[in-house]
């Protein structure tokens, strides 16, 4: 019964939010431009924003380096990607399996 109320629960949301942009979509016809809300001179300018890349050689440029092989380490790991193949797939199948083990009976 709790496993059934608690799926409940988490479909509204994801059913709500499919319908609606479906309803959104419905209502844009093809080709039109879709609504502007900042004009060119308004959006922000990143080069001012973002820092610039470490230089090669740096200790920032190292521990980039160290911090990209790792990730690409972590690709091999089985446990991992079987985290991140769950994670990329938002269905309700999925979010109960992601729920159920801190929210079982």
């Amino acid at each position: 019964m709790k496993r059934i109320f608690f799926a409940i629960i988490l479909a509204l949301p994801l059913v709500s939010a499919v319908s609606c942009s479906v309803a959104g979509q419905a209502t844009m016809k093809p080709g039109a431009n879709a609504p502007v809300y900042f004009a060119m001179e308004e959006m922000p300018d990143l080069l001012k924003c973002l820092p610039a890349p470490p230089v090669p050689g740096s200790d920032g440029f190292v521990y980039d380096s160290l911090r990209y092989e790792w990730g690409k380490e972590q690709r091999l790991n089985p446990a991992k990607a079987e985290t991140v193949f769950r994670d990329a797939l938002w269905q309700l199948d999925s979010v109960i399996a992601i729920f159920s083990e801190p929210f079982a009976e």
